[in-house]
């Protein structure tokens, strides 16, 4: 099977150093992160090849607004770049580029069950990548 395209496993390690800050007026907060995607070989890519990937580099925007505990409204944009990779010393000219955007609402259901429901929209800024629309529906426990 070593000769198949699919490769469901990325036999390699990703590490992702993040900082940010956030920043509180009242019922608004206002949160900028920052992170960088450091990815290892994969010395077992299709084929035997070899896959290096450049970093990835993303920033993220929220701005939230809490009309009680537990009860939050947030609007969220988001920037990523880089990523290119190479096979084998042959660079594949992919490097990405997207756009992210949010809107979310977070309702608490008692005092230790919270649910939140999230739109979430992706644009790739370049060929490779993908569109996405999504709505997410996460419960929380709080302790």
């Amino acid at each position: 099977m070593d000769d198949k395209l699919i490769n469901l496993g990325t036999n390699r390690f990703t590490f992702r150093p993040q900082l940010g800050v956030v920043h509180n007026r009242g019922k608004w907060s206002i949160e900028f992160t920052s992170a960088v995607w450091l990815y290892t070989d994969n010395n077992n890519f299709i084929n035997g090849n070899k896959l290096e990937q450049d970093p990835l580099y993303t920033c993220q925007a929220h701005v939230v607004y809490t009309f009680r505990p537990g009860l939050w409204a947030a609007a969220s944009g988001g920037y990523a770049y880089g990523g290119e990779s190479t096979v084998s010393g042959v660079e594949k000219n992919d490097r990405r580029e997207n756009l992210a955007w949010a809107l979310s609402l977070g309702y608490p259901i008692t005092r230790q069950l919270g649910v939140k429901v999230a739109y979430l929209g992706t644009r790739a800024q370049k060929k490779i990548g993908q569109d996405t629309d999504s709505i997410v529906v996460a419960f929380s426990i709080f302790w």
